[in-house]
């Protein structure tokens, strides 16, 4: 019987630490996305246990922009989503590492981007190539690549969207990564 106590007491402890370290963990990476919304004159909304809602809102560089967590198959993504001021019909992809072959009649054409680096490391799927490669132009592939892997950047609905799964905290990269989203959106 003192062995079944010491088992569950066990257990408590371990379930316990689980939690403290997942709601520090959390509130390091949201402390950083607050002092990213200060920097960036955005409002940050705490939301939800272990501030797997809050986001970041507000206008950057002259357009309307949301960093926010989500979820999906069980998986948590950031997200960045940018919206369009300009051409709304244009829709494209990039992914890295993708069936092509499954997502071709949801997505479009695939379109190479001539570059033979790029077009081994990333997959591009959308409606007009010829616009879609001016908008990917060297300095949006290069910076692109820098980024290193991604699950997708995306053109659709009016809006740019990027994701990448986990919680980005690294603020040079979750920088990086709004830059281009709305570098791109500015293209387009």
């Amino acid at each position: 019987m003192e062995d079944l106590y010491f088992v569950l007491i066990l257990g408590i402890l371990f379930f316990t630490f689980l939690i403290s370290a997942s709601f520090i963990q959390g509130r390091r990476g949201m402390s950083k996305w607050q002092n990213l919304a200060e920097e960036f004159g955005l409002e940050f909304d705490r939301e939800g246990l272990f501030f797997r809602n809050s986001s970041v809102k507000g206008v950057y560089r002259g357009q309307d922009i949301v960093l926010d967590i989500y979820t999906e198959d069980r998986v948590m993504y950031t997200r960045v989503t940018v919206g369009l001021k300009g051409e709304r019909d244009l829709e494209f992809s990039i992914f890295y590492d993708i069936s092509i072959e499954k997502l071709g009649a949801l997505l479009g054409d695939k379109i190479k981007l001539e570059n033979s680096r790029m077009d081994k490391k990333i997959k591009i799927m959308g409606n007009d190539e010829y616009r879609i490669r001016q908008i990917l132009d060297q300095s949006i592939q290069s910076r692109i690549s820098d980024l290193g892997l991604f699950n997708m950047l995306r053109v659709k609905g009016g809006k740019v969207y990027f994701q990448e799964v986990g919680t980005i905290t690294d603020l040079s990269h979750l920088k990086s990564v709004i830059d281009l989203t709305c570098d791109i959106a500015e293209k387009i």
